[in-house]
């Protein structure tokens, strides 16, 4: 065979494998034209949170503010409801309260949130509510758990120490931390009222009108983080926070994008039921007044 004929049978075999290689691959997955390159951002700054634990989340956010200790309560009169290592703990627990030790209260708390049973655990939202906005990363954790009443008590105290921490802009970001984690449906509720009040005294604590609406967006923003993690209960829960906020009803992702491009130009869209309206800002303010009066 002639070195020629060889050479154009090679030439044959590869131009058939690279055509069996090109077929065989997967076809290129469509972009996604519709999202904004800045809802791409929000995205991926979502996906880079994802994994931060609450209870270490809300440590940080409190770790700035001052100390504050309250006049410790007995908590003897529960003692005769324990028996063995609980009585232990709960003793342990007492000590730690009369000295106002702080660090020896959190070298128990593990064990008391392990306790299966309840009453050490209402022990401990007891305890923690001693030490006020201090303890607030421990007793975000304590409204999730399984006993309703412990998890009302704990609710409780934390919105008692929320209200210590003086900084709205904290208050409204430990609120954040919270609706984007916990998935009770009546504990969001508190929450969301919580984050709105926090954030309309964030937004309105601006005088220049062009700061309001930078911080407006911020915490626009912010909802729309927690609606992009995937839990049902808060996603609707940020949303009630968003018609508070803005003083428009929550339409989509889509549309919340469109208010975010330039709040003070944002129109509704025309086949909107107005009836349907939350109040206008203005209308929130006014509200306001007249309460204080």
């Amino acid at each position: 065979m002639k070195v020629k004929h060889i050479f154009a049978i090679a030439c044959a075999v590869l131009a058939a494998v690279v055509v069996f290689v090109l077929v065989r691959q997967p076809p290129a997955e469509p972009t996604d034209t519709g999202r904004s390159k800045k809802a791409e951002k929000r995205l991926s700054h979502r996906a880079a949170k994802s994994d931060v634990n609450v209870r270490e989340k809300v440590r940080q956010i409190v770790a700035v503010e001052p100390k504050k200790r309250r006049r410790v309560r007995p908590v003897s009169d529960m003692f005769p409801m324990l028996k063995g290592k609980d009585h232990q703990l709960a003793e342990a627990m007492q000590s730690a309260l009369d000295a106002d030790n702080y660090r020896g209260v959190m070298h128990l708390i593990d064990k008391a949130m392990s306790s299966e049973n309840p009453e050490v655990r209402s022990l401990l939202v007891d305890a923690l509510g001693w030490f006020g906005a201090e303890a607030l990363p421990e007793l975000t954790v304590m409204m999730a758990d399984a006993d309703s009443d412990v998890a009302e008590s704990a609710q409780a105290q934390w919105s008692v120490a929320l209200a210590e921490i003086d900084n709205s802009e904290r208050r409204m970001e430990i609120g954040m931390v919270v609706m984007g984690t916990l998935t009770d449906e009546d504990t969001l509720e508190h929450i969301s009222g919580e984050v709105s009040n926090s954030a309309l005294e964030y937004i309105d604590g601006e005088e220049d009108p062009v700061r309001q609406d930078e911080k407006r967006i911020v915490v626009v923003q912010a909802l729309l983080d927690i609606m992009d993690s995937g839990r049902e209960p808060c996603a609707e829960a940020a949303a009630e926070t968003y018609e508070e906020i803005t003083g428009y009803p929550w339409l989509g992702i889509d549309e919340a994008e469109l208010y975010l491009s330039n709040p003070d130009d944002y129109e509704l869209p025309e086949d909107c039921d107005e009836e349907s309206f939350p109040a206008s800002q203005e209308e929130i303010s006014d509200e306001a007044d007249e309460t204080d009066i």
